[in-house]
């Protein structure tokens, strides 16, 4: 597979922490995606502007032999749902001009 795409806040709303910001910018960001559960920190690379998780396919007996690790979930995700929209509303000032 050439392309994959994973969108940052589908894998926050199911718990995995992603620091996506680099460290050019923050020099405090692990600049990687860290899954809780399993105690695993991905390290995240850059191509110009974008932050990517380099990948490979599997080979056949790591398929077998590899433990499986979940980014999201298989409930179906909707990313306009209000209340997400509206929790980061509650978390932002806007300027009294803001229209």
């Amino acid at each position: 597979m050439n392309h994959s795409l994973l969108c940052p806040n589908q894998l926050r709303d199911f718990g995995i922490r992603v620091h996506d910001v680099p460290t050019q910018y923050d020099p405090n960001s692990s600049h990687s995606i860290y899954i809780p559960d399993s105690d695993l920190e991905l390290p995240l690379q850059m191509r110009g502007v974008f932050s990517y998780l380099e990948t490979r396919k599997p080979f056949d007996d790591e398929l077998v032999t590899c433990q499986r690790i979940e980014l999201t979930s298989a409930s179906p995700w909707d990313p306009d749902l209000a209340s997400r929209g509206e929790v980061m509303d509650l978390h932002r000032e806007r300027p009294r001009d803001f229209l």
